[in-house]
């Protein structure tokens, strides 16, 4: 690759004191690793020619950015969904709540609201209501079975029956 390096070197153009000015060097993903470690190898020589300066590398590997772009694109397009059904589920939520059928209804709701404080104070009621009626609608109480009072060492037996101690032997 340092030979290959060199040999492109007569193609980057030149400042009037005789400095490279960088251009972009493309390839493949294994072609831009390459030419870096070839610069690495070299980055301690005296000049700009043996350090192999003169091109900013750059992964031309279009078929995985097309992939990455497709992939990104199918992620987001979930993304969406999901936050499109959730947006209507939670419509849904406020018209049941609310005990309502249409946004029409929802309107006349909304325009006797004449405050900012008053429609504050509707939207964190009907929040509030929408939580305790759809998302929490029960209390979650662990139990365990077992005899965890005379268990010494802390430990809550899982509930299973004991195993014999002839699996183990």
């Amino acid at each position: 690759m340092i030979e290959v390096v060199q040999h492109l070197q007569q193609y980057v153009p030149k400042t009037n004191d005789g400095k490279f000015q960088p251009i972009l060097l493309g390839g493949d993903a294994l072609s831009v690793e390459r030419g870096e470690a070839a610069s690495r190898a070299r980055i301690d020589a005296i000049t700009e020619e043996d350090r192999l300066e003169g091109f900013t590398l750059k992964s031309e590997d279009w078929h995985g950015h097309v992939i990455s772009l497709q992939v990104s694109s199918a992620v987001n397009d979930d993304r969406e969904f999901v936050r499109f059904a959730t947006q209507g589920y939670a419509v849904l939520a406020a018209f049941e709540v609310l005990n309502i059928n249409s946004a029409n209804e929802l309107n006349v709701h909304i325009e006797n609201l004449k405050t900012n404080e008053q429609k504050k104070t509707f939207l964190e009621k009907l929040s509030s209501d929408i939580v305790k009626r759809f998302v929490a609608t029960e209390t979650f109480k662990f139990t365990h079975e077992g005899e965890a009072e005379n268990n010494t060492n802390n430990r809550t037996s899982c509930g299973f029956s004991r195993l014999s101690e002839d699996i183990f032997h």
